[in-house]
């Protein structure tokens, strides 16, 4: 090919993404950067327990109605990595080397108090061979680190699978809701880095009860949302090829003043173990009183003050000022219990971790805006770490496997010990919008510390660059992206970076 043939191809796919391009990272669809936009308008408290797919779920009418058949959108994501694996907060995808592609269709019953989703997903990866870091588990394809579920390949050459997707059967009375599912579900105010449940990893069999929505009174707004899930281990993850079961439960509560309007502040607290040591305890754990962990050893005789439960607990705070079109979050959270209070006190940052970030919409015109999102997150230890052996977020070494779900990792996608910085502009037009996007991420830096480094700057860094676009025709939503991402001592080797391109192309079609 020549060089201006070269040039040529190059200047057609920008202009392709440009035109025809959507972001298949946080914001796949048009319809969800629109739901992102209204959401700026709104100081109603959001809750804590959103879909991946269909944004916050606020209160429904129980009013007597016909039974309803709608058939749901189909959607469909296709993407291509050229060194490495590349894309998250996808679900049950696996984007590796090669090519990757995900389909959903479905339909949904719905009538006065509930409705029946069936929206099945089939996903597929060409899972094309890489170079792998040494894995330390029982399995090539398992994570450097043993204890954690996090696949480095869908074993060896071509997979596929299907499951049940975004199905879900909701029922919604007097203001409660009862659910049952595999649907994706995300905690926290977080765009992308959400800490205890985000939608990088496939859903899975979950249980809630709750408020259907904000409880609204004269002190203000209540939301509260109870669960209980089953995740797996990957097939990959142990040699002889079984897959282990674990229980996830918690609970997520929130509150909205009347004299702060549009700010929120919420609790979130989820726990992780074995499903074959399940007991009366463990399942409402939620409620039980013993906060501090010498409470626990002391009630129920843990030997050595261990055991085999993970949790993982957070504090949330937004802000929304509909006003000016600008929106702030912060959520602080733990991946350990604390002793006692006097432990607490003493040493608050003990395994903490917290994401942050900042919106604003900016109008143009009656069919014209801009917005700005940035975003930051850290969940890699502290000082305090020298003198206090701390595990690190998702393998906090309690939970064999992690805290993971089919391989991929259940909470922000940066994994353990990551620090992570994501800026994102959008343009939005009249059935159109442009996306240009940063992200720095330092991954692992725990692992690195660990291995008793000589010098700081052989961290393994990823940059990444990232233009896309979305058109709305009609009832069909088309888009594509481009991200062009350099490693840094890729797998903690020192060397030259690694350069990876990844394309993914979109189509969403509603009836």
């Amino acid at each position: 090919m020549t060089s201006r043939s070269l040039r040529g191809a190059t200047i057609a796919i920008i202009y392709l993404v440009a035109h025809l391009g959507l972001s298949g990272q946080t914001i796949r669809y048009y319809s969800d950067l629109d739901r992102v936009l209204k959401d700026l308008d709104s100081i109603d408290s959001p809750g804590l327990f959103r879909s991946s797919f269909g944004g916050y779920e606020h209160s429904s009418s129980t009013e007597e109605k016909a039974p309803r058949l709608q058939i749901m959108p189909a959607q469909t994501f296709v993407s291509y990595n050229s060194a490495f694996p590349f894309g998250n907060n996808d679900g049950a995808l696996w984007q590796g080397v090669g090519l990757n592609m995900i389909a959903q269709a479905g339909a949904e019953l719905s009538w006065g108090w509930g409705q029946l989703t069936l929206q099945p997903e089939w996903w597929f990866s060409q899972n094309s061979s890489y170079p792998m870091a040494p894995s330390s588990g029982e399995t090539q394809f398992a994570d450097y680190g043993a204890d954690l579920d996090r696949l480095q390949a869908y074993g060896r050459g071509a997979f596929s699978q299907f499951n049940f997707g975004e199905s879900e059967l909701r029922l919604e009375y007097a203001g409660f809701t009862l659910g049952f599912g595999t649907k994706n579900h995300k905690f926290g105010p977080a765009e992308s880095q959400n800490l205890l449940l985000s939608d990088n990893a496939s859903g899975f069999p979950m249980l809630d009860i709750g408020l259907d929505g904000p409880y609204r009174t004269r002190y203000g707004s209540f939301d509260a949302r109870f669960f209980w899930g089953q995740t797996s281990s990957s097939e990959f993850f142990y040699a002889d090829g079984n897959t282990q079961k674990r229980l996830f439960t918690g609970g997520l509560l929130s509150y909205s003043a009347p004299f702060l309007p549009g700010m929120s502040f919420g609790f979130q607290r989820v726990f992780h173990s074995p499903w074959s040591t399940i007991n009366g305890w463990k399942v409402f754990e939620f409620f039980d009183d013993t906060v501090w962990k010498s409470y626990r050893i002391a009630a129920f005789g843990i030997a050595g003050g261990d055991d085999d439960i993970d949790q993982i607990l957070s504090f949330t705070w937004e802000w929304r000022v509909p006003l000016t079109g600008s929106r702030a979050y912060i959520e602080w959270g733990r991946n350990d219990h604390a002793s006692d209070l006097q432990d607490f006190m003493m040493q608050p940052d003990h395994s903490m971790g917290y994401v942050g970030g900042v919106q604003q919409k900016i109008e143009l015109g009656p069919a014209s805006r801009i917005l700005i999102s940035y975003e930051m997150a850290d969940v890699g230890n502290t000082i305090g770490s020298i003198v206090r052996p701390t595990g690190s977020w998702y393998r906090h070494g309690l939970t064999e496997g992690g805290y993971t779900n089919d391989g991929q990792i259940l909470g922000a996608y940066m994994g353990p010990g990551s620090n992570t910085q994501e800026l994102n502009i959008y343009y939005q037009a009249s059935g159109f919008f442009v996306r240009i996007g940063l992200q720095r991420w330092l991954f692992d830096a725990d692992y690195y510390y660990s291995l008793n480094p000589a010098s700081y700057a052989n961290y393994n860094l990823l940059f990444s660059y990232m233009i896309g676009s979305g058109i709305k025709l009609g009832t069909v939503e088309i888009g594509a992206s481009i991200f062009y991402t350099y490693n840094y001592n890729r797998n903690f080797i020192p060397g030259d970076p690694i350069e990876n391109l990844h394309l993914d192309f979109s189509v969403k079609a509603s009836f």
